[in-house]
């Protein structure tokens, strides 16, 4: 009789174990992906309440209690997402707006073309046409002021890519084929890099526009470069792949 007694209790308490092994992870991997954009105190308190509130189940009925307090925990979980989702929106607004100050602020003084870059580069990173455009501009701008700049020559790579997400696809090609003739091959870092990211776009261009030989020729030719441009080399041979089936 004891035996069976001790059995029973052995086997609710795994069970029990179980259950809150279960619940804390399910719990986690709700909170986990927030983790970097909520503050780090809050989740891990959060979590710990959880998992004492868990720990001190005792009967089915609070059991269901737990579970319905986690369908609780995902709804907050969600709207914690929504709520984050805005503070990230509000945030890259005011970046904008602080580049877009710092910009005008640094008219005419020789940190005008880095900030001009990194404010191009900002607007053309939040996408959408509309900010692909004012990139576009601002690189314009930046190219005009300051032909000679390294910014200048950064900036013809950020307009032809602003002017692909635009659908303007003669004058991206255009661009693109510009920035990749502009370079030595084998220079080697950056500058490499620049050549056959517009090498790649320049075939992307072609392919949009309807010239399909011309764009396949140019996805075979980059996707041999493995050795030297692993990354570009994947992604012409993927776009082969979709053309030829």
């Amino acid at each position: 009789m004891r035996r069976t007694r001790k059995k029973e209790q052995e086997k609710k308490k795994e069970l029990k174990e179980d259950l809150f092994v279960t619940y804390v992870t399910l719990v986690w991997e709700k909170i986990s992906p927030y983790l970097r954009i909520i503050a780090g105190a809050a989740a891990v308190v959060l979590l710990a309440i959880l998992i004492i509130r868990v720990a001190s189940l005792q009967s089915k009925s609070s059991a269901r209690k737990g579970w319905t307090e986690l369908a609780q925990m995902e709804k907050q979980v969600g709207e914690m997402e929504a709520s984050t989702q805005q503070e990230r929106d509000a945030q890259e607004e005011a970046r904008l707006a602080g580049l877009e100050r710092v910009a005008e602020q640094a008219a005419g003084s020789k940190a005008e073309a880095v900030v001009l870059y990194y404010y191009a580069e900002a607007l053309f990173s939040k996408g959408g046409e509309e900010n692909a455009a004012k990139a576009e501009q601002q690189c314009r701008r930046l190219r005009q002021r300051y032909p000679n700049s390294y910014f200048a020559t950064a900036a013809r790579s950020l307009m032809a890519k602003s002017l692909l997400e635009q659908k303007k696809y003669d004058e991206a090609l255009q661009m693109f084929e510009s920035v990749y003739n502009s370079f030595l091959a084998g220079a080697g870092g950056k500058i490499e890099s620049i050549r056959y990211e517009a090498r790649y776009y320049s075939a992307r261009c072609r392919e949009l526009l309807g010239q399909t030989g011309e764009a396949l020729d140019a996805y075979r030719q980059l996707a041999d470069e493995k050795d030297t441009a692993p990354v570009w080399a994947d992604l012409a041979a993927y776009r082969l792949s979709k053309l030829n089936s």
